[in-house]
């Protein structure tokens, strides 16, 4: 895979974020000429210390994707752009639509019509999730399960999925879209709960605090190690096909098992509690994903061991909180 990422031009929008500071490390790595573009606020963008160790080997701009700026040239000289820029929380999407509207909608909007300007536009490669499809009808959810996003977030995800189709029908830019699902490895947010539920174990545990869960824990889901997700990423920029490719484990995980592993590894306490009444009523049980069609394409399967995922987090964290 090096020598095919070998002085590439790459653009990771998203770049300082969780995902997107993995991937940029990674097409560093494999000698890929990458830019990272971010917010330049940095209450709302990624961390920069996710990217210190590559700084001088990739370009950074820190602007604003959903207004106009000097990062459209930037797109248009690009051969791949991997655009995981976007408001992420399901949460602030219902308190605040209109900005996730903006971050998630208008961004990659404005990305596309920088790339159809290109002769020839480069490869498209975005992050959408499996929340799109909501509460499962029947398992593993596949890519023909009915869309049902339970959020605004999610519908503004469906959006971007079909911005993808009109720019690759009607302008010749070609895209792939990967739905994922929970993701956890090093530079995940450990700040912010609002960015999923993995990271709130993970930071509780780091503290001494103890986990709780709802029910009995046996939920499953397809828990997946970030450096599975960047080998996912770098295969879709090469195939020709657009998806939706949805990405899952072949065996999925329950949140008992996930807390059970990471308190072999810290002394945290685990507890059960019956569920609240108002998160009983919108709990969607078991959720996990049938990865067939992109592994047929690709050969790509998780790698990752839940026990050597969680021991290489746990060592990131302990050396950015010293």
């Amino acid at each position: 895979m090096s020598s095919r990422w070998s002085g590439r031009n790459v653009v990771v929008t998203g770049g300082l974020g969780f995902i997107g500071s993995n991937l940029a490390i990674r097409l560093v790595e494999l000698g890929a000429r990458v830019t990272i573009i971010d917010l330049p606020d940095s209450a709302s963008a990624g961390s920069l210390s996710n990217v210190t160790s590559i700084l001088s080997a990739a370009r950074l701009l820190r602007e604003d994707l959903s207004t106009p700026g000097d990062w459209a040239s930037c797109i248009a000289e690009a051969q791949v752009v991997f655009h995981l820029a976007g408001q992420v929380s399901h949460s602030a999407s219902m308190q605040q639509p209109v900005d996730d509207l903006r971050q998630n909608c208008g961004s990659l909007l404005n990305v596309l019509e920088a790339a159809r300007r290109s002769t020839p536009a480069p490869k498209i490669v975005f992050t959408s999730t499996r929340q799109v499809y909501g509460r499962a009808e029947s398992l593993p959810i596949n890519e023909t399960h009915p869309v049902r996003p339970p959020d605004i977030n999610g519908i503004h995800k469906v959006a971007a999925e079909e911005y993808l189709r009109i720019y690759r029908q009607f302008h010749d830019v070609p895209s792939t879209t990967l739905q994922l699902t929970n993701t956890y490895g090093p530079r995940i947010d450990l700040r912010n709960p609002g960015r999923g539920v993995l990271n709130v174990f993970i930071a509780r545990a780091l503290r001494g605090e103890p986990l709780e869960i709802f029910g009995d824990g046996q939920q499953r889901r397809d828990i997946l190690h970030v450096d599975d997700v960047v080998e996912a990423l770098l295969l879709a920029a090469d195939l020709d096909a657009p998806g939706p490719f949805l990405l899952g484990e072949a065996r999925p995980t329950s949140l008992r098992e996930f807390l059970d592993v990471l308190a072999e590894l810290l002394p945290i306490e685990v507890r059960c509690r019956p569920f609240p009444a108002d998160l009983q009523s919108i709990d969607i049980g078991d959720s996990h994903c049938d990865s067939t069609r992109f592994a047929a394409l690709t050969g790509w399967s998780p790698k990752v061991t839940l026990r050597e995922g969680l021991a290489s987090t746990l060592q990131w964290a302990r050396s950015q909180r010293s």
